[in-house]
């Protein structure tokens, strides 16, 4: 493929490094392992946290990405806030209401109870929130926040965050980030939403995820973890300008992704190419943004 001098490269939007023990977090990082598992067309992988359960181990792990930098690597933060059940639940039926989406469905279709009642145990030693403000923007690329996982975004933190005028990375069902865009207006950051909109919830979450990406500029959709080939397809039928790369890696295989999305584009009979110009383009666009300096 001839590239464009404007965009010379194609970032993998999403990759996780290390594993949690306990309570504590292992730094190792295998830098090899890493480079050779991305996939073919990718230059340069945003790197973040895995899941950790406490403040302190997250700043940690966010410090050591920052300090231990590979030119291959966009070093990424991953934030934590307190979790309440309340709050969350709160919040996440406000969203659904929106959308006349039905007690039972509420409740009993996506589990919402269920998910609640595992996250207060995992956030059981969270009490602060870690802070952003005394790392200089131009050391990191992008930030990301998996909800529940990551505490409880409610429409206060998700203004705060967006104030860090950083690409933000959202693990998030797009009910509920729908609910905060609707009541915000002037956003120019870079919302990228993980797994094409599948965040667990259900409620056919993919579909409203595409609405979004039509709807809003600065919505792009993220292809971590994805080897649905009937959701790619639906995907690359309606939004594949605002398509990024994220593997999910090493959770998910860069290279199974690669080969979805090469056979999602054989039956739609649409040139590879052009789906990595599109890789390309936002990539550039998203980079650009963030101010970061490589």
């Amino acid at each position: 493929m001839e590239k464009n001098w404007e965009y010379t490269m194609i970032i993998d939007f999403h990759y996780h490094f290390s594993q949690t023990k306990d309570d504590e977090y292992s730094l190792d990082i295998d830098k090899n392992f890493i480079k050779e598992s991305c996939a073919s067309f990718v230059d340069k992988i945003c790197l973040f946290p895995y899941f950790v359960k406490t403040s302190y181990f997250i700043n940690k792990a966010n410090n050591f990405i920052l300090e231990n930098p590979e030119n291959y690597i966009l070093p990424s933060v991953r934030v934590r806030v307190p979790f309440s059940l309340k709050k969350d639940l709160q919040v996440t039926l406000r969203a659904l209401k929106s959308y006349k989406i039905s007690f039972l469905k509420k409740f009993f279709k996506s589990l919402i109870v269920v998910k609640h009642k595992k996250q207060v145990i995992l956030h059981k030693n969270i009490n602060d929130i870690p802070t952003l403000e005394s790392i200089p923007k131009n050391r990191y690329f992008l930030i990301k926040f998996h909800d529940y996982q990551d505490g409880t975004l409610t429409e206060e933190i998700f203004y705060k965050l967006l104030k860090f005028k950083k690409p933000m990375l959202f693990h998030i069902s797009p009910y509920k980030l729908a609910y905060f865009l609707e009541k915000m207006h002037n956003i120019n950051v870079p919302i990228i939403i993980a797994h094409l909109g599948k965040s667990g919830l259900g409620l056919n979450e993919e579909s409203l995820a595409i609405t979004l990406a039509k709807q809003y500029d600065f919505i792009f959709l993220d292809t971590g973890g994805i080897t649905d080939i009937t959701l790619l397809k639906k995907v690359l039928d309606n939004v594949p300008y605002k398509l990024v790369f994220g593997s999910d890696g090493p959770v998910f295989s860069p290279r199974a992704i690669e080969l979805t999305l090469l056979d999602a584009c054989k039956i739609l009979k649409k040139n590879f190419d052009s789906i990595l110009k599109i890789f390309e383009r936002n990539s550039h666009e998203i980079l650009r943004f963030s101010n970061y300096l490589l």
